[in-house]
């Protein structure tokens, strides 16, 4: 019985490591597929696919602007405020602007951007293509002479990489320059500090590892919004499923990401 028990715990372990293992194959197959597609039909249609991106950087990025400042002002003046009180209690308090580069720069304004993108546009897009293709939209696509990947995939790549890279730079400037301000107002920080001392705080490496999360974060949430969308083939009704999933490997997806790149440039 024993033995009985324990096959049938490595045979379930055994699945579910193949299942994720087949999944992050036909991840990487599909953007491999896009990135061909784009090459192969670069000059195919480009000022529609030149439509098609304005239009996902205007959804992803433009009207997200107030909403995100909003998060990003509360978020970083509760930063400072904790930050500059705990650091005052050691005798710290000079070291605000290094805590800050750290917790906001490097780590919270990148991912947190990302997940604001998988909530409002990756579930769009898994939902929209998840439609297109139970209708059978895609396939009649095809069946018109129209690449499906080079005019849904690709558009919606560039487009999503773009908006995570400056909304990226967008919510840095507002979490800190609000977390000033309010740290200011409620504490007695000086504002001034921001211009005097926080820019020669930031490194190189924190611009770039900001940079380099945001443009993955940008081509993982569309690429598995995408695939995870294009397999609701069957019915409409797999569209909720394929949805949720796609937000949740998004997610995951986004922190291992994160996790790397810190990793990489700062540990290494």
């Amino acid at each position: 019985m024993v033995t009985a028990r324990l096959g049938d715990f490595f045979g379930f372990v055994g699945s579910r490591f193949l299942r994720v293992a087949s999944g992050l194959l036909g991840g990487f197959a599909f953007f491999n597929q896009c990135r061909r597609a784009s090459w192969a039909y670069r000059r195919n249609g480009r000022k529609v696919i030149s439509e098609i991106i304005r239009r996902q950087i205007y959804f992803t990025a433009v009207q997200s602007l107030p909403i995100l400042g909003l998060i990003a002002v509360i978020l970083g003046g509760l930063i400072v405020i904790q930050g500059y009180q705990q650091l005052s209690k050691v005798g710290g308090a000079e070291l605000l602007d290094s805590f800050l580069v750290v917790i906001i720069i490097r780590e919270v304004g990148p991912i947190m951007t990302a997940f604001f993108v998988i909530l409002r546009s990756g579930v769009a897009i898994s939902i929209e293509t998840g439609y297109m293709t139970a209708l059978k939209e895609v396939e009649a696509l095809a069946m018109d002479g129209i690449p499906p990947l080079h005019y849904l995939a690709v558009p919606r790549l560039a487009g999503m990489t773009v908006s995570l890279l400056a909304l990226f730079v967008y919510f840095d400037l507002c979490a800190i320059v609000g977390g000033y301000f309010f740290g200011w107002l409620l504490t007695g920080i000086p504002f001034s500090n921001i211009v005097s001392t926080f820019p020669a705080a930031v490194g190189k490496s924190d611009l770039l590892a900001g940079l380099v999360k945001g443009a993955g974060f940008g081509l993982i949430i569309a690429n598995i919004s995408l695939y995870l969308g294009m397999k609701a083939e069957r019915s409409i009704t797999r569209i909720p499923p394929q949805t949720s999933k796609a937000a949740v490997y998004c997610m995951l997806s986004c922190i291992l990401w994160n996790v790397l790149i810190s990793a990489l440039l700062y540990m290494v």
